[in-house]
């Protein structure tokens, strides 16, 4: 199957959306799918180097195309990109069978990606990398212009011929807000490539050697994105003076950011600059070697009702997790069995963290559940899901198609009974039936019946959409 594959995010961009089209996009060629897979070149804010990204874009099959040729500014992104990415799918997409498209709600990428449905002819499916959700923080002017542009997304998503969501929380929020078929929307969650942890790696002790921490010192460790204040960095900064206080020889290790000059001013006011590392994006292999180096993994601090990739990470190497209440969804998270989760205050992180330092035997049995999680969410297993979903909607649009065809100009359509008749005047005609009046016609013995007989080229032609199975019954 040719698919167009739509993404804001890609490489060099670091982050959850870009993982997620990579790895699905790669798996999906993988399977034999030609993926035309579109992005914007966009200068993004955080960006692994070119060598980097050149070779990891080397392990997937699909066709990238990146337009323009010129980087296009990260803020003006949104808008921008969408004068480049749509006259070129229409270039790219004319054989295309179906469009895959991203989702996020400060972008346009779902809008361009139905109007290209219906000027091509070919179903869509959405997949939302996230939705729209009240997270107690304020964004001000940002925060008004996502909403906005989120209205004018979520009112297009019912024009899509499949919806998809990472988290049963998002499916729920989305269904609140949008009116939308029975069996429309559906989960395709985050995912994880076990592979990528199971190579064999330097023993953690070369890891901390190279920080320059020592091999008794504990590690507390934070991966991705942490500039936003939804990720609640600054409580878990307000909580590591209790923490050195029970555990002195602490190191707080964040990768895949730079701190805010307000996180910089509250390490500076409580003198843990000695305690904290910070790393900006890095190279998978070093992401993966720190979360195996930790001791204990942190996780959103804030009310993100997310299913962060980094989690499932954490998962993967089975270390114990500190998250905050509402912050990871429940499809992946279970407090007290594969991870705790904490108020959003600074004194309760330190308890918590602390416990999960000090308990050994807590911290494995919370490593091991977490370890069983995800297992659960492979992306091959997901991209194996995804796939059902692509083929399942092209089959539906090619039995629509055939009906639609079908329905010729010597031909009408009778809804109840979907059945096609002639429309023009010929002899013996029969009178347009309702599925009951066919029943009566075909009954043996009727006068219907018999004059029906007398015209052997009659055809009725049923379609059941639900099933894609045309039959032709032949008087």
């Amino acid at each position: 199957m040719r698919i167009l594959y739509l993404s804001y995010y890609y490489l060099p961009h670091v982050g959850g959306g870009t993982w997620t089209t990579y790895s699905l996009s790669m798996r999906l060629a993988k399977k034999g799918h030609d993926v035309q897979l579109l992005v914007p070149n966009i200068k993004h804010k955080l960006v692994i180097s070119p060598k980097e990204s050149h070779n990891l874009e080397k392990k997937n099959l699909s066709k990238i195309h990146k337009v323009p040729k010129i980087m296009i500014p990260r803020l003006s992104g949104p808008l921008i990109s969408n004068f480049f990415i749509f006259p070129t799918a229409l270039k790219i997409g004319r054989k295309a069978n179906i469009v895959i498209s991203q989702y996020h709600p400060h972008h346009f990428f779902a809008v361009m990606a139905v109007f290209l449905g219906m000027i091509l002819g070919i179903p869509v499916v959405i997949r939302a990398d996230d939705v729209y959700k009240e997270m107690g923080v304020s964004f001000g002017l940002t925060g008004q212009l996502v909403k906005a542009a989120n209205r004018i997304n979520e009112n297009f998503i019912k024009y899509s011929d499949r919806f998809l969501v990472t988290t049963s929380e998002g499916e729920k929020e989305v269904s609140a807000r949008v009116n939308l078929p029975p069996n429309h929307i559906g989960l395709s969650p985050n995912g994880v490539d076990p592979s990528e942890f199971n190579i064999v790696r330097p023993h953690q002790m070369n890891t901390r050697k190279q920080l320059g921490i020592k091999s008794d010192s504990k590690i507390l460790l934070f991966v991705g994105r942490f500039s936003g204040p939804e990720y609640g960095i600054d409580l878990l900064l307000g909580s590591l003076p209790r923490i050195i206080k029970e555990i002195p020889d602490l190191t707080l290790i964040l990768v895949g950011d730079k701190l805010t000059s307000r996180s910089n001013a509250i390490v500076d006011s409580l003198g843990i600059r000695k305690n904290v590392m910070v790393y900006g994006p890095c190279p998978r292999d070093r992401i993966i070697d720190l979360i195996l180096a930790a001791d204990v993994c942190v996780g959103p601090l804030k009310a993100t009702r997310a299913s962060p990739m980094k989690i499932l990470e954490y998962m993967t190497c089975g270390k114990p997790i500190v998250t905050g209440f509402f912050s990871v969804s429940k499809d992946v998270a279970i407090n007290g069995t594969n991870c705790v989760f904490v108020p959003q205050d600074s004194e309760d992180i330190a308890k918590a963290t602390v416990k999960l330092l000090e308990d050994r035997d807590y911290s494995n049995r919370l490593g091991l559940n977490a370890k069983k999680t995800a297992d659960r969410f492979s992306w091959d297993r997901i991209a194996d899901d995804l796939d059902v979903v692509i083929s399942d909607v092209a089959k539906k649009s090619r039995a629509l198609a055939l009906y639609q065809n079908t329905v010729s100009d010597n031909y009408v359509v009778t809804d109840p009974s979907r059945i096609c008749v002639p429309k023009f005047p010929c002899q013996n005609h029969v009178p347009r039936p309702t599925l009951s009046a066919h029943h009566a016609i075909h009954s043996p013995g009727s006068h219907q019946h018999a004059q029906a007989k007398q015209n052997q080229k009659h055809k009725v032609l049923q379609t059941n959409l639900g099933t894609g199975i045309r039959t032709e019954n032949v008087n």
